[in-house]
C-alpha cells in the first residue's frame, strides 16, 4: 500500500501490487457494479469498468438530460443498463444484485446516503483509476 498527501490529507492507497486485475475480475465477476452519477468520472470510470468485464449500471437522474443523454450515446440503455439514481439503488429493491456501488462524485445529495447503507460496498471516485 502507498501512503500519500493530498493537500494535507494522508490517505493510504491501495495499489496493484495488493490487488492485482485478476484479483479485482475474480472478486467482481458475479457482482454488478452500480456507478451513481454520469457528471465528470462517471463516463469514463463505468465505460473502463464494463471494458475489463464488469457488470455495470448506471444511476443517473434524467433532470439533468445532459449527463442522461450522454449516458444514453456512450451505450447504456434506460430500464436496462441506465436508471434514475432511486431504481439504480439496490436498497430500494429494484437491483438487489448491486452490492457494489461508485459513487464519482462525493457530494451528491445526502438524501441518497441512505440507499447506501444496504450495499456490501460503497467507493468515492477522487484521483484514482481503479483498473
Amino acid at each position: 500500500m502507498a501512503r500519500i498527501d493530498f493537500g494535507g490529507v494522508k490517505e493510504t492507497v491501495v495499489t496493484r501490487k495488493e490487488f492485482p486485475m485478476a484479483k479485482a475480475k475474480r472478486i467482481l465477476r458475479n457482482e454488478t457494479i452500480a456507478v451513481i452519477g454520469y457528471g465528470v468520472q462517471g463516463p469514463a470510470q463505468s465505460l473502463n469498468l464494463k471494458d475489463n468485464g464488469c457488470k455495470v449500471i448506471i444511476g443517473q437522474s434524467p433532470a439533468f438530460p445532459r449527463d442522461w443523454d450522454r449516458a444514453r450515446r456512450d451505450g447504456w440503455v434506460p430500464g436496462k443498463t441506465l436508471f434514475d439514481i432511486e431504481e439504480a439503488c439496490p436498497a430500494r429493491d429494484h437491483h438487489p444484485d448491486a452490492r457494489v456501488r461508485r459513487r464519482p462524485e462525493a457530494d451528491l445529495a445526502d438524501s441518497q446516503a441512505e440507499h447506501e447503507t444496504r450495499c456490501r460496498a460503497v467507493f468515492f471516485a477522487r484521483l484514482f483509476h481503479y483498473f
